[in-house]
């Protein structure tokens, strides 16, 4: 274990027995002269790995922040889609009320007026069916898509007994 700091030693020489010598000595740490001695080359190799564990801890902290952001922006996209299907089915429930609930009913009428009672009765369950179905599910709630499709395999029948060959 090397001691460090200033250390006076008087050795007595093996040839003259009579002379001391008073020899000073200096012990440095070795985590202080790490470089003393050291070529060119391998405080060179020691700089550019230095740099190069800089460069790589940067990097690693700007991926780290990245990935968060863009975690974080990907879930506001999800939310804002999400708001925004909302926000069009409300909007639609809004727009079902009043104008394919009115032309439904007059359509349903003319029938009964022209004696096609069967058609007209189809075309009563097919809104009621729809109406069920639009009306009664939360916009929030998750619906399992056969129930979608029938839904709009509802709305579609309504439709096509209103218009006919005109709607393809």
């Amino acid at each position: 274990m090397a001691i460090a700091g200033l250390v006076a030693a008087m050795i007595q020489t093996l040839a003259d027995q009579a002379l001391l010598q008073l020899l000073a000595l200096t012990i440095v740490p070795s985590w202080q002269d790490w470089a003393v001695g050291m070529q060119p080359q391998r405080l060179v190799l020691m700089l550019i790995l230095y740099c190069w564990t800089m460069y790589l801890s940067i990097a690693l902290v700007w991926a780290a922040r990245a990935t968060d952001m863009a975690r974080l922006n990907e879930a506001r996209a999800i939310s804002f889609a999400a708001a925004a299907s909302r926000a069009e089915a409300a909007a639609l429930r809004l727009q079902l009320n009043p104008h394919f609930l009115f032309n439904t009913l007059n359509g349903i009428s003319s029938l009964v007026v022209r004696g096609r009672d069967d058609e007209a009765e189809d075309m009563l369950g097919r809104l009621a069916d729809f109406l069920r179905a639009a009306l009664v599910s939360r916009p929030d709630a998750m619906v399992p898509i056969a129930q979608e499709l029938a839904t709009i395999r509802a709305y579609l029948e309504i439709e096509r007994a209103r218009f006919g060959d005109r709607l393809s």
